[in-house]
């Protein structure tokens, strides 16, 4: 196989995601081939054909879900070693979490986003995904399910902490609508006055974790892609986000 530029950013951004469905791919393909638009469908199984003939991904279609998952088989380690990805559990609990939260980076990833794990040196609560995209640094959670009380005091402690001093400029909550209605009453009540503004919740998954198209605000300035040769460093900062 012969890689690309698009093929590696592909597979870097795979295995931080860990897997994804073929609608997530379609997405992530569609981003860094520069189009600012999902390729087809026949296209994205062409792409997981090709990798998975030079071994460098698998996939596997549990009897719940629609279509195929998709994953890494290796990573590269500190020294540039090799070291082989053991294939996912799909019947396990988070599965659906962790498909949910591919859908929403690759739909990022579309609109000119740079996507990454998050990762907080001080060990505070980490976020499902870091979206950067010009000067704006947002975290972004997937919530399927409400979570308790305390768990949301340290979660919003957490956030409101990394707005002060970490440079993060907004919070984006994407969940179902019960799910949302319940954040929402959470983040008028437990949030910092002066940083509610900050934070936005987004209803458009349905039950089982997946995007509902017509929901996402695709022409909104936070997802419209930048126009062809404009790279993410000069992009404006993203206001009036929805």
């Amino acid at each position: 196989m012969q890689m690309t530029s698009r093929d590696e950013k592909m597979l870097d951004w795979l295995r931080e995601v860990r897997m994804a469905e073929m609608s997530a791919l379609r997405w992530a393909l569609g981003g860094f081939s520069g189009a600012g638009e999902p390729v087809s469908l026949r296209k994205a199984q062409q792409w997981v054909a090709r990798c998975r003939a030079a071994g460098f991904v698998n996939d596997g279609r549990p009897i719940y879900q629609s279509s195929s998952v998709v994953w890494p088989t290796f990573r590269i380690a500190e020294g540039e070693k090799v070291r082989a990805l053991p294939a996912p559990n799909l019947l396990r609990q988070t599965v659906r979490h962790d498909l949910a939260v591919s859908a929403v980076a690759a739909r990022y990833v579309c609109a000119g986003w740079a996507w990454s794990v998050d990762r907080d040196p001080e060990q505070r609560h980490q976020a499902d995904g870091v979206g950067r995209r010009g000067d704006v640094f947002e975290l972004v959670e997937i919530e399927l399910t409400t979570k308790t009380l305390d768990r949301y005091l340290k979660i919003f402690g957490s956030h409101d902490e990394r707005i002060r001093f970490d440079g993060v400029t907004s919070v984006l909550y994407v969940t179902d609508e019960r799910t949302g209605q319940s954040i929402e009453r959470q983040i008028e009540q437990r949030v910092f006055v002066d940083d509610r503004p900050r934070f936005t919740v987004l209803p458009v998954l349905d039950g089982w974790g997946r995007v509902q198209d017509d929901l996402w605000p695709y022409t909104t300035p936070r997802f419209t892609p930048p126009a062809a040769g404009i790279q993410a460093e000069q992009l404006p900062p993203v206001s009036g986000l929805f």
